[in-house]
């Protein structure tokens, strides 16, 4: 169970460090499985504050722009050492991993 869901994690943050180094390609938005699934800025809000939603902010000090509210509730965590603090979190409930 515990490998799995580190699978998972490592698989969402490598999927969003290569979205932030590619440009968006022309056409229709994929939808196969292996896309991450995103949330708006307003999705996300209204999930503020919901028991079974947990936010993670996994940016580096140097990609929060000055000024930027932080994430209410959000715990903040290093991207690079998601091995050390992945098995702190519970497994019955949604993560939502913010990156930059």
């Amino acid at each position: 169970m515990r490998s799995q869901l580190l699978i998972k994690l490592v698989m969402i943050l490598l999927v969003f460090a290569t979205l932030s180094t590619q440009t968006p390609a022309a056409g229709p938005p994929r939808t196969d499985s292996k896309v991450v699934p995103r949330m708006s800025k307003e999705d996300l809000k209204a999930k503020l504050g919901q028991k079974n939603v947990m936010v993670i902010d996994v940016r580096l000090p140097d990609q929060i722009v000055p000024g930027t509210p932080k994430i209410r509730g959000a715990a903040v965590e290093n991207p690079s050492e998601v091995l050390d603090w992945m098995h702190k979190y519970p497994k019955n409930k949604t993560l939502v991993i913010y990156c930059a």
